[in-house]
């Protein structure tokens, strides 16, 4: 599995692609669990990306619904942070 995730054939990544979703994934320390998150990228921060990015409450809620729709049509289950 962490093989097709390196060379980005496993098949979340067409799911992802044709539902017009980001996909990211990785293990933050040695000896963790793997994760792939799927959704909206607002953006790539830190070092090598922005330092900051600024978005309205209608732009944020209008990536929300999108991303919710996408999500649901791709067969995702949609969870609520609580």
């Amino acid at each position: 599995m962490i093989a097709q995730l390196n060379n980005d054939s496993h098949p979340t990544y067409d799911l992802a692609f044709d539902h017009k979703l980001h996909i990211a994934w990785g293990c933050l320390t040695d000896g963790a669990d793997y994760f792939i998150l799927i959704g909206h990228e607002i953006g790539r921060f830190g070092v090598e990306g922005r330092a900051e990015q600024a978005f309205t409450d209608v732009q944020l809620l209008e990536i929300v619904e999108k991303t919710k729709a996408r999500l649901i049509a791709a067969g995702i289950t949609v969870s609520e942070c609580p």
